[in-house]
């Protein structure tokens, strides 16, 4: 759980802004530090992403994604909010990079006050704007790709593929999950597919296809909740037998 009052705002919050940074962890001490510039809708999703590198996760996408998991569920609203408009935020530069059409009649149904906290940032970041910036930016897009990222500062978009992988559609009472795939799309969605469809032929629990969508690598299947093989066993006496 995210406890504002023990994060660690930077000194260096000025020189920060104008590098392009929300925050850092001090490779001497492995606190994390907090640039108190930022605004204030960006501040709990950043403290999560810092707390995500403090507690083992190096790659810049799955730090993001294990702050969205450590803040979207919070019973602080500010902090919930601040999930939220983090992940929008994501997914539309995503889907402006692959249909732009369908990411601008996305963007006219989205609440004035949530367009508003998204500019608030743009423009915070803009009135930094330096000729040293881009410089910083190549400089740190090697550091990442030295300790094996590879696609540099460009992997902390890679957020999506993880939020999408997450995500759960509920309808009325019932959920179904999307399936993204970013490689091997004829091995992960359609061999996958049909496999499944060939279990629940033969009577095998798998989960069925709802709807593909092949050429934007998704598919949308049924969701048999979180309960394993593992959790059935569990509770059987005789566990070799039902094995």
């Amino acid at each position: 759980k995210i406890q504002l009052s023990k994060i660690n705002f930077s000194i260096y919050s000025f020189p920060l802004s104008y590098m392009g940074f929300s925050g850092y962890i001090n490779p001497f001490t492995l606190e994390s530090h907090l640039n108190k510039n930022i605004p204030k809708i960006n501040k709990p999703i950043t403290i999560a992403h810092e707390m995500s590198h403090q507690i083992g996760y190096a790659k810049e996408n799955e730090a993001n994604f294990i702050a969205f998991l450590n803040t979207y569920e919070n019973n602080d609203n500010y902090i919930r909010y601040s999930a939220y408009v983090f992940a929008l935020k994501y997914c539309l530069l995503e889907l402006k990079n692959r249909n732009f059409d369908v990411s601008n009649d996305k963007l006219i149904k989205i609440k004035p006050g949530i367009i508003h906290n998204l500019k608030e940032s743009e423009k915070f970041w803009n009135s930094y704007n330096n000729p040293f910036r881009p410089l910083l930016k190549m400089a740190f897009t090697k550091f990442l790709q030295i300790n094996g990222q590879r696609n540099g500062i460009k992997s902390y978009n890679e957020v999506v593929n993880l939020l999408i992988g997450f995500y759960r559609i509920k309808k009325n009472n019932r959920t179904s999950i999307i399936v993204f795939t970013k490689k091997e799309k004829y091995k992960n969605l359609i061999v996958y597919s049909a496999v499944n469809s060939i279990l629940n032929k033969n009577k095998i629990l798998a989960p069925k296809l709802l709807q593909n969508f092949y050429k934007q690598n998704i598919i949308e299947i049924t969701d048999l909740g979180n309960k394993s093989f593992y959790n059935f066993i569990k509770r059987k006496k005789n566990k070799l037998y039902d094995y």
